[in-house]
Formats: structure tokens, sequence, C-alpha cells
């Protein structure tokens, strides 16, 4: 049984993750993204945080590619070009939590960690991996009408 630094626990549909507590940016209240032109709602679309647009994902789309539309908080995540959330139905600080491997897990889109952490299942993620993915997926979108494709690098 190792213990580690302190993480970001967070619920998307059934499953918990969690990150390094130092790569979150902020964690805000969610709300109903607004469109944008080409991303399905269902996989995300834009905030308003403090005057600010933020491009949001849903965290189901993310982690398991299935949506999960419970969205209560948003993990702000950013580097030096990006900043994007993640909606998920709940987040939380853990300052000590216990990480002994568990194996296997559900099947996840990204890679994935898993251990028992405090008596619950964590699946333990890369904020880098799950920045550089979440970007991914708001600027692919399919090609428009009449042959246009929308600019992959408005995210």
């Amino acid at each position: 049984m190792s213990t580690s630094a302190a993480k970001l626990l967070f619920r998307v549909g059934a499953e918990t993750y969690g990150m390094p507590l130092v790569a979150v940016s902020e964690v805000t209240a969610g709300a109903p993204p607004s469109l944008v032109p080409g991303v399905p709602i269902h996989v995300g679309g834009v905030l308003n945080v403090r005057g600010e647009p933020l491009p949001v994902l849903d965290g189901g789309v993310l982690f398991s590619g299935v949506p999960a539309r419970v969205h209560r908080h948003v993990i702000v995540l950013a580097d030096e070009s990006r900043r994007l959330g993640i909606l998920v139905a709940h987040a939380r600080i853990d300052r000590a939590l216990d990480e002994t491997p568990a194996g296997d897990g559900p099947e996840a889109v990204l890679p994935v960690r898993w251990v028992v952490g405090n008596e619950e299942r964590v699946g333990i993620v890369d904020p880098e991996i799950v920045l550089v993915r979440a970007a991914e997926l708001l600027a692919t979108r399919p090609v428009q009408r009449g042959g246009e494709q929308a600019c992959p690098t408005v995210f």
C-alpha cells in the first residue's frame, strides 16, 4: 500500500477517476454547455466561466465513449496553449489516497491505472493525456455540407 500526493477525485457515470491535484487549474459548478457549431451537444460545447469562454467536454465521452449527461462540476485543465473543461458528476479532493494496485477495471478510452484507495476503486489518469484527448474530441468535426470542414485549431 502506498500513499501519494493529493488527488482530485471525480465521478463520471458509475466510475471514480483521479488525477494529481496540482494539474487542475480549478473546479467550478457545472452547467449545460452552449452549442458550438459542428460539436454534438452530447459531446461538449462552451461555458462562460467568469466572462471567458471555456470549451467543455462530457466526461463520459472522454473516459468511456458514452455520454454521462450528469454534470454538477467542471474540472478546468490548462497548459501553455489550451484551456479545457471536463464535465463530471462530482469532484472532491483526497489528500492522502492510498493507492493499492487493483488490476484491470472497466474498459476506458484513455489509459487508466486502476487502484483501490480508501475502500474505493479509482482510475488514475494522466492529466496531459486527458487534455490532449479532450482537445482532439472537441476539434475533430465531421465534414460539413458543401465540403467545408471546421478549423481544427479552434480549441
